[in-house]
């Protein structure tokens, strides 16, 4: 008789075992939720890991807001690459808030490209900045020397052409219309530039983790976010640990010669790999993704979806009075054929399945429809390519010569369209 007692017991036993386990685990869970989120609130490198995707649910109203959304890219007054940014954060000098009587003023908007992951003196939008003023001046009678100067210090009451740069790093469309609305429009330029990076823009719209749509709980979890990061963090860090030394760096050749084309290439200051071969062979198999063709089995961005947010953009800065110039900047594996075809071999990929030339098709279509005009960078730097890399060491960013040749197609380019005056008005 005990022992059927007993045996009635043991299930019941096992279910407040389990339940007791089930319960620990779940506060075990919910604390580390909680203790995650405080780091993350004190502690950058841990918000870094683990704040989800998509973690905003509105846009920035105020441009205090927009700091806090990109704290991490957009730091007032911080050291990047030997450069104080300015007060707002930007990579640049002061902006001017007045209006220079005879200066033409730009803005340049877009994601890490403009913001520039070289030295500022070598970054794509400031070349292209020094390059116009050297272009102004010199057909202004100016001597070449003191052009340079100008160009390269700013030194002047009133430069020919002012180049703002606010690009922000990790960035989309979405972001580019909120930085225009807070910050471009009050500086009132005469023309805006929206760089776009074909490697991942149309993908960060279509993926909605700008300002995007809820994500399933999981997904939005810090825990969670901050165990697959912490995770791949190491895991990356093992696979580096083995990695060569930087190779010595060969000196670049100059960019194809031009009429404002100078000799304003150097090697890089730094060549240090980003990410390990392997992981790097994963982030450009995402990038291949902007290239697949209609109908082909590689899943591909959502066109529609991203010119729509193209065009919204175009919309809010032209609504302002304000031409758009829409300059296209090529991930490499639309510049260099061989990274293409390791990437696609990497990805069990057909060669067949992707079309190089498809983004730029589908936005060149876009910009004829609309009356925008479009800079395309990606002919000069396929030229250039032909004599050597244009991009940095496991990055999907320009190396300095990779910068240098974009900024004189897009200096070169603006001055062919007659948006940019290319003497100093009177």
């Amino acid at each position: 008789m005990r022992e059927s007692r007993a045996t009635q017991k043991t299930p019941a036993r096992l279910l407040r075992g389990l339940a007791a386990v089930l319960g620990s685990l779940l506060l075990a869970v919910v604390a580390g939720e909680i203790v995650v989120r405080l780091a993350a609130s004190h502690m950058p490198g841990v918000r870094l890991l683990a704040e989800p995707l998509g973690t905003r649910r509105r846009e920035p109203q105020t441009f205090a807001e927009l700091l806090h959304a990109y704290r991490d890219h957009l730091v007032p007054f911080r050291v990047w690459k030997g450069f104080r940014c300015n007060s707002l954060g930007f990579h640049d000098v002061e902006f001017r808030r007045e209006r220079t009587p005879g200066t033409f003023r730009i803005v340049g908007l877009g994601d890490s490209f403009a913001y520039g992951n070289v030295t500022y003196g070598r970054s794509y939008l400031t070349l292209a900045e020094a390059l116009l003023i050297l272009a102004a001046l010199e057909r202004d009678g100016g001597e070449r020397d003191a052009a340079a100067t100008h160009a390269m210090h700013g030194d002047t009451d009133a430069p020919p052409v002012e180049l703002d740069n606010l690009g922000v790093p990790a960035s989309g469309l979405a972001d580019y219309r909120v930085v225009w609305q807070l910050v471009g429009r009050a500086l009132a330029p005469d023309l805006a530039v929206i760089t776009i990076y074909l490697g991942n823009d149309p993908r960060d719209f279509a993926d909605q983790t700008r300002f995007g749509k809820t994500r399933p709980a999981w997904q939005r979890s810090w825990l969670v976010t901050f165990l697959q990061r912490a995770t791949k963090l190491a895991r990356e860090r093992w696979r580096m640990r083995d990695a060569d030394e930087p190779a010595p760096i060969p000196s670049p050749a100059a960019p194809p010669a031009g009429p404002l084309v100078g000799a304003m290439t150097e090697v890089d200051d730094d060549d240090r790999p980003e990410f390990s071969d392997e992981a790097f062979l994963d982030i450009e198999a995402l990038e291949l993704e902007m290239l697949a063709r209609p109908g082909a089995k590689l899943r591909g961005p959502d066109w529609d979806a991203f010119l729509a947010a193209l065009g919204e953009l175009v919309d809010v800065i032209e609504r302002d009075g304000v031409p758009v110039v829409l300059a296209l900047a090529p991930s490499r594996l639309q510049v260099h054929p061989e990274d293409l075809a390791m990437v696609a071999a990497h990805a069990g990929v057909a060669l067949d399945d992707v079309d190089p030339d498809l983004p730029q098709r589908r936005i060149a279509e876009f910009a004829a429809a609309r009356g925008v005009a479009v800079v395309d960078l990606t002919p000069a730097l396929r030229r250039a390519a032909s004599e050597g890399t244009l991009y940095r060491r496991n990055d999907t960013h320009w190396n300095v010569r990779g910068n240098a040749v974009a900024a004189a197609e897009l200096a070169t380019r603006l001055a062919a369209l007659g948006v940019v005056p290319t003497a100093t008005r009177r």
